[in-house]
């Protein structure tokens, strides 16, 4: 797994992490990043549904969220972990509310 010991950008991810009544795939404390690996379930009507409300609740205490599908995991693996590692770089130098929380 490539989030794993602070493998990218030096900084640190949990694996399904408890936040308020939903579990998240992975979640970067320090910077308030919640990434959440999407299969074809996520295509559902109701799913999607739960998904926005999810990511509503997730975004209303100040956490980023960014989305990747399974396909995109096993198939662009590259794009998704230079986009996690460009958002990490740009977050970790602007300056955060949330500094030290976490």
């Amino acid at each position: 797994m490539f989030l794993k010991k602070k493998q990218i950008a030096d900084q640190k991810f949990r694996r399904q992490v408890n936040i308020g009544q939903y579990f998240v795939d992975f979640y970067c404390p320090k910077l308030r990043l919640v990434i959440e690996i999407d299969g074809k379930i996520h295509q559902d009507p109701k799913i999607k549904e739960n998904d926005i409300n999810r990511q509503s609740f997730l975004e209303s205490l100040g956490l980023v969220v960014l989305r990747f599908s399974n396909f995109d995991i096993n198939y662009h693996i590259e794009v998704v972990l230079e986009t996690i590692k460009t958002f990490l770089l740009n977050r970790s130098k602007s300056p955060s509310p949330y500094e030290g929380e976490g």
